[in-house]
């Protein structure tokens, strides 16, 4: 039963796929100056609008990779990673559905802040590191503004910690 409904999917896939609409191809946007900005594979749906469907790279001006992820009909899914202009790594998510854990990273490599991200903000609980890899702070974002109760804590060996409440990014206490 099972093959009978994989190949009934597949069949009626065959139109898509044998037309200009519904087929992957490679898409590369360049910058004014002619270097490449973008490569990624898209998903045509009709004549040139497309749903990014695949693997994507994005590069600097200078031609420096600064971004490398895949999405999955339109949104970012699996590995993403990016870098600074100099090549540094600062951010590395983990996407399903346009949903991720984004991880933040000092030049060194150590974890600075973690917490969810959607295309467009920060939201839900956060936790950000000092250096040492002791926690600064736990709190809640939403749409990219600190929200609620935050907890900051001392880089010292000592469990001192301050409590601020915050509404739309402004701190109110």
């Amino acid at each position: 039963m099972r093959y009978i409904l994989v190949i009934a999917v597949l069949f009626s896939l065959l139109p898509l796929l044998s037309s200009d609409e519904g087929c992957v191809e490679v898409r590369e946007i360049y910058y004014p100056s002619g270097q490449l900005k973008e490569e990624a594979e898209a998903w045509v749906v009709v004549g040139e609008q497309a749903i990014y469907h695949g693997a994507a790279q994005r590069f600097s001006e200078k031609g420096v990779l600064v971004e490398a992820g895949s999405y999955q009909m339109g949104k970012r899914s699996g590995h993403w990673r990016f870098w600074s202009e100099s090549g540094i790594l600062e951010i590395e998510a983990n996407y399903s559905a346009g949903i991720g854990l984004m991880t933040l990273l000092s030049p060194e490599g150590a974890k600075l802040a973690q917490g969810p991200v959607n295309e467009r903000s920060y939201f839900g609980d956060w936790t950000e590191w000092y250096p040492s890899g002791r926690i600064h702070a736990k709190g809640e974002f939403i749409d990219n503004e600190m929200n609620g109760e935050w907890i900051f804590f001392s880089d010292e060996d000592s469990p001192r910690r301050q409590i601020a409440v915050f509404k739309n990014g402004e701190r109110q206490q």
